[in-house]
């Protein structure tokens, strides 16, 4: 189960990028919630080029093929029409 301790993380994570930072798709690695040393987890996000900080963001899971790179993909143009920030972990197997 995912904790609602990670879900803050992650969008805390996503919505901390500076105000300047260039819109579309970026990739950052942080440190798995468990606390497990060595063990990072990725995080896809998708920043719409009208988005700013007062506007909402949206987390998308991924299912049993840990391909959150290609749920990003599908989401962006959802994302530009919208004005919403995606927002993608990608979880090990071993892990979860």
């Amino acid at each position: 189960m995912i904790s609602r301790r990670l879900l803050g993380g992650l969008a805390m994570a996503g919505l901390a990028r500076p105000a300047g930072a260039t819109p579309g798709l970026s990739v950052f690695e942080m440190a798995e919630p468990s606390g497990e040393p060595g063990v990072a987890l990725r995080v896809f996000v998708y920043r719409p080029a009208a988005w700013r900080p007062a506007d909402q963001a949206i987390i998308v899971l991924h299912g049993q093929g840990r391909d959150a790179d290609r749920y990003i993909a599908q989401w962006a143009p959802q994302a530009e029409a919208t004005g919403l920030m995606v927002i993608a972990p990608e979880f090990s197997q071993r892990k979860y």
